[in-house]
């Protein structure tokens, strides 16, 4: 699975950004300003999020909160995710 992004600016009250990827690859630490939706629907994402290991899945809906430091990476090394 490639790196795919995808990312759009839709017309809908309080939504700053609505993106599509597929990656295959880690995400280091970082935050993000404003509360975050993540919905996974191929692989799984592992992440770290205020010092506990979580992992976000087709059957969740995951939230991250603003300013929470998180990293994310694929739950089984050498596959991918898409979200």
């Amino acid at each position: 699975m490639g790196d795919r992004v995808r990312a759009w600016h839709p017309d809908v009250p309080m939504l700053r950004e609505v993106y599509h990827a597929s990656f295959a690859h880690s995400y280091p630490p970082h935050t993000h300003d404003d509360w975050a939706v993540m919905l996974v629907d191929r692989g799984a994402v592992t992440y770290s999020l205020d010092r506990a290991e979580h992992q976000a899945t087709p059957t969740a809906l995951t939230l991250l909160p603003p300013g929470i430091a998180h990293d994310g990476r694929p739950s089984v090394d050498g596959s991918g995710y898409r979200k």
